[in-house]
């Protein structure tokens, strides 16, 4: 068919990070806080500067009783904010669940980062959590869902 004939001859395109055979797990690894902790320290303080921002508007606008269209702006602009922060919060949660089910575990330590062989050696494993960590990390998920749905 025409379509095999056009996709049999497309080069191949690939990202330098992620080869052809790239799973699920190897993307999705590289997006956790537990192996890329200064990618989400970025993340969260683009979050924290959107936070002053916003905070900063509030003050300016809540003194302005004659400027109704400031306001509904402001009001819009929190209720984007308020819905981003909680989708990162619950993104991030959720990468921190998964690394804590040992969804990440690295074959090798060349897939380690230096924050995990480090946390390796202190820690040998799954058996090392305590109860009072899994309880927290699914509180903090479901505070994290509850405010995305409430967003």
């Amino acid at each position: 068919s025409v379509l095999n004939l056009v996709t049999n001859n497309m080069p191949a395109i690939t990202c330098p990070n992620f080869g052809p055979n790239t799973t699920l797990k190897q993307v999705l690894r590289q997006w956790s806080p537990q192996h890329h902790p200064y990618r989400w320290l970025g993340i969260n303080c683009i979050i924290l500067f959107w936070s002053a921002t916003l905070l900063l508007g509030i003050l300016i606008t809540i003194d302005d009783d004659d400027n109704d269209v400031e306001k509904i702006e402001v009001e819009w602009d929190y209720l984007l904010y308020n819905f981003g922060a909680c989708a990162v919060w619950v993104v991030e949660v959720s990468f921190n669940v998964l690394d804590f089910n040992g969804y990440f575990d690295a074959t090798t330590d060349r897939d380690k980062s230096l924050l995990e062989i480090t946390i390796s050696m202190e820690m040998e494993g799954a058996e090392n959590r305590t109860k009072w960590e899994v309880i927290t990390l699914y509180v903090e998920m479901a505070f994290a869902a509850y405010f995305f749905v409430d967003s």
